[in-house]
């Protein structure tokens, strides 16, 4: 009997690769994804992949997030 594929399931299996494939690209300075508060970090993924961002795009968009936090607490 064939596996039924269910939107879901791609959606959910894309997610995965996407958020895995931008938190191993994300890197600035001796940072990477996750050491400045991961939870937002994740949000602004989510929401990257939601709004059909490419990889890059979303690694651009971390990045600003990072440089603004960085700014922020100084």
């Amino acid at each position: 009997m064939k596996e039924m594929k269910y939107e879901s399931d791609i959606l959910t299996n894309n997610w995965k690769e996407f958020f895995n494939e931008v938190a191993a690209t994300c890197e600035y300075w001796e940072l990477g994804f996750g050491d400045i508060n991961a939870e937002k970090e994740s949000e602004l993924v989510r929401e990257c992949f939601v709004d059909k961002y490419t990889v890059q795009h979303t690694v651009d968009a971390w990045h600003e997030y990072v440089v603004e936090e960085m700014v922020d607490s100084l």
